[in-house]
């Protein structure tokens, strides 16, 4: 069976809380669905993407679980900083609304990200790694295109927010017609 899969950290309740007040304040200004310019991710979905690891058989899923867990024992759990939601991932011509962290938390997150798929690799796991820098981020929202920044209401506001990771989720992505759908496969707590 083929599967969809990626490994994300979780965010916690306090900042889902937090964060979900200030959507309802975008959504007022943006709308939301087909009437809006912009779709907003159901609150459900909100986690930070470590590792897209795309189309997976299940004969691969032995691989990645066992890199998630190597590499979960091998961190402690992160602290985590959100300090803003900004259009992006280009200001010039955004395609979504992120909830972004610090760059300490985005540097911390990116040494796991990176010893992650280190291991993914020597798992023999096939993925895209990316060569960019890590930037953490939690996607709030989607446009069905890139829209000009210039023709979009200012939304970016300034936060000092804070979680800690617990652990290395396995995800599965389900696409319907009204979007994705997240599962937890499997968990991996931080040492």
């Amino acid at each position: 069976m083929k599967r969809r899969l990626f490994i994300a950290i979780d965010i916690d309740a306090n900042v889902r809380r937090a964060v979900a007040r200030i959507e309802k304040d975008m959504e007022n200004v943006l709308g939301n669905g087909q009437d809006g310019l912009v779709r907003f991710v159901p609150e459900e979905n909100w986690h930070i993407t470590i590792s897209f690891l795309g189309t997976q058989d299940d004969a691969s899923l032995t691989a990645i679980m066992a890199a998630a867990r190597k590499a979960a024992e091998n961190f402690s759990a992160p602290e985590i900083s959100f300090t803003e939601i900004v259009y992006a991932p280009q200001k010039k011509n955004p395609r979504m609304i992120w909830l972004k962290t610090s760059q300490a938390s985005s540097k911390e997150l990116g040494a796991i990200k990176n010893y992650l798929e280190d291991l993914l690799a020597e798992e023999g796991v096939r993925f895209e790694q990316e060569s960019r820098m890590f930037s953490g981020h939690v996607t709030l929202a989607r446009f069905p295109s890139s829209m000009p920044n210039d023709t979009l209401p200012a939304i970016e506001r300034t936060l000092s927010l804070h979680c800690t990771g617990k652990s290395l989720d396995i995800m599965e992505s389900e696409l319907d017609r009204n979007g994705a759908k997240y599962s937890i496969l499997q968990r991996f707590s931080f040492s």
